[in-house]
């Protein structure tokens, strides 16, 4: 009967477990206010900027420190939402820095904003760049807050047939473009209107992919202006 009565009871274990669980939530609670209470950066940097003191309120949300990681530079610019549909991380990107306007920087996409910020009817992304060398492989000092310009390079072509874009002829009704192709030699020479495919373009020049060949001989209109003479009335 002694031995009996020193056996525990099923509910009195049952209370014990329970009483052990009830526990371990309230030690798991207080150490998860430690750990919230703690700022822990994300990665190894130099602390550049602290925005509260002690005793201050800090408003929810809102940069209590501003950490740099030198580990690798990061170049940030906006980029419109009409070019941001083209641009994706991993994409190769330049990038000149006011300080070294001659030394363009290699870069890689690394993240773009899912939020846009709204500046009137023009919202804009941010993009980072991640930095690497220059193109002739030195590697310029880099200071936080440098400004420049950056590049994303979403397409590109090998071997690329390009023309002037001003050497462009637009059909304003069917919006088809063609070039003026110079056929034959000298007397015997003449104009011909050719259609062609366009490829890549800028402001400056544009890839042709069909219409002409490398070697045909393309006339590009010039524009010269001529000073006036005279006063008011001539």
């Amino acid at each position: 009967k002694n031995l009996a009565a020193l056996q525990p009871l099923v509910e009195t274990i049952q209370q014990r477990e329970a009483q052990m669980k009830q526990a371990q939530f309230g030690w798991k609670a207080a150490d998860d206010a430690v750990k919230n209470a703690m700022l822990v950066a994300p990665f190894d940097g130099l602390v550049t900027k602290v925005t509260v003191s002690l005793g201050d309120w800090a408003n929810t949300g809102a940069a209590a420190v501003q950490i740099a990681d030198f580990a690798v530079p990061v170049f940030e610019m906006d980029v419109d939402e009409v070019d941001l549909g083209s641009v994706k991380p991993g994409q190769t990107a330049r990038v000149r820095l006011q300080t070294y306007p001659d030394t363009p920087l290699e870069g890689k996409v690394e993240s773009v904003a899912i939020i846009g910020t709204a500046s009137g009817a023009v919202v804009t992304y941010k993009v980072k760049l991640a930095l690497g060398k220059a193109a002739n492989g030195e590697t310029p000092a880099i200071l936080i807050n440098m400004s420049g310009t950056g590049e994303v390079v979403t397409a590109q072509a090998s071997d690329a047939l390009v023309v002037p874009t001003r050497a462009l002829v637009i059909d304003t009704t069917t919006r088809a473009f063609s070039v003026q192709k110079l056929v034959g030699a000298g007397d015997q020479s003449k104009i011909e209107n050719v259609p062609v495919k366009l490829g890549f373009r800028d402001a400056d020049k544009v890839e042709i992919i069909e219409g002409i060949a490398a070697g045909d001989t393309v006339v590009v209109p010039v524009v010269k202006t001529q000073a006036a003479n005279g006063g008011p009335g001539n």
